[in-house]
């Protein structure tokens, strides 16, 4: 089964964008400012989640099969993506990266400090909030397969057994929003929305 990863047709317009810093002598209007800080918090998101899906698919949907996700990233990806995808591979081959919630978190990181972008999370933050994205997604696979909320409850809770990482508490709660009537959300928001409130709520 082919799950699509988070799209990346727009990191080369927001890496252009954050790339070029205003002039030191002319400090950019509020709304400017303002805009350049929006740009930069997407870009490195961009980038955590693409680490975070490609690592999926790579560890756990594809079997290490290196074409089938790098097939994902069109057929020019952007560079910096494709750099992104191939640290991974490199990571995981040798076991430095033991899960993609570790490489996601260290790639957020890194693109925050790299863009001068302050945060408070910690990596450890970064990392629970991350793994904790699967329930969404195996939950809305589940229901992409017509499968009932008790039975996509279930199967998560089977997929992601540790209950310190994936309460069950949590996993019950994840599908009753995705079963909702009114959850028309796409999965790539979704698991973002998800994300940044489970960092909020440690916060």
């Amino acid at each position: 089964m082919r799950f699509a990863l988070v799209a990346v047709s727009a990191m080369a317009t927001l890496v252009t964008a954050c790339t070029q810093p205003p002039p030191k002598t002319s400090p950019p209007p509020a709304s400017t400012a303002k805009q350049l800080q929006v740009a930069t918090f997407r870009l490195c998101e961009t980038e955590g989640f693409l680490a975070l899906n490609a690592g999926r698919q790579y560890m756990l949907l594809t079997k290490r099969d290196k074409a089938e996700v790098l097939s994902y990233l069109g057929r020019t990806p952007d560079p910096e993506a494709r750099q992104i995808v191939e640290k991974m591979f490199e990571g995981v081959d040798s076991g430095q990266i033991r899960h993609y919630a570790d490489y996601a978190a260290d790639t957020l990181t890194a693109c925050t400090q790299r863009e001068r972008l302050a945060t408070e999370s910690t990596r450890e933050d970064k990392r629970l909030c991350f793994a904790q994205t699967d329930i969404a997604f195996f939950i809305m696979v589940d229901k992409s397969m017509s499968a009932t909320e008790e039975q996509a409850v279930a199967r998560t809770a089977r997929k992601l057994p540790n209950e310190k990482v994936y309460p069950r508490a949590l996993i019950e709660a994840t599908a009753r929003r995705i079963y909702g009537p009114d959850q028309q959300t796409p999965m790539d928001t979704f698991m973002k929305k998800t994300f940044w409130g489970c960092l909020a709520s440690r916060s």
